[in-house]
C-alpha cells in the first residue's frame, strides 16, 4: 500500500469528502484527488499537515507501520508540552471538543468569538 492509498484511507475513516478533507490541510479537492489516485506526491508540508490536523501517526502514513491514529494520551502530551501545562478540566474541554462535528464546532467558536 502507497502512502497516497494510505491518505484515502485516513479521509476515509473520518467520513469526510476530499472536499471537506482538503479544505482543514489547505488542499483543493482536485488535488487531494490527484494525490490519492497516484499522480502526484504526497510532499512534506502536506505529510505534516496530514498528521497534525487528523492527528495521523506519522509513521503509520509513511510506512503503514502502527496504529493510523496517534492515542488521545500522546496527543494531550503534544499538546500539552506546547501549551504550558493542562490540567484536567483542560484535558476534558479539548477531547470533548475534539469529538464535536464541524457544526458544532462552528457554533462553538462563533460563541467564543462574542466573548473574545
Amino acid at each position: 500500500m502507497t502512502i497516497n492509498e494510505r491518505v484515502r484511507i485516513v479521509r476515509k475513516e473520518l467520513k469526510l469528502s476530499q472536499s471537506e478533507f482538503g479544505k482543514r490541510i489547505a488542499v483543493a479537492q482536485s488535488y487531494l484527488a490527484s494525490i490519492e489516485n497516484g499522480q502526484r506526491d504526497v510532499t512534506p508540508k502536506i505529510f505534516k499537515l496530514i498528521c497534525n490536523e487528523y492527528g495521523v501517526n506519522e509513521k503509520w502514513l509513511e510506512t503503514g507501520e502502527g496504529e493510523m491514529f496517534q492515542s488521545e494520551g500522546t496527543l494531550l502530551e503534544l499538546l500539552g508540552s506546547k501549551i504550558n501545562e493542562l490540567d484536567e478540566i483542560d484535558r476534558k474541554i479539548i477531547m470533548e471538543y475534539l469529538k464535536l462535528g464541524p457544526s458544532q464546532r462552528k457554533i462553538i467558536k462563533n460563541y467564543l468569538q462574542k466573548i473574545f
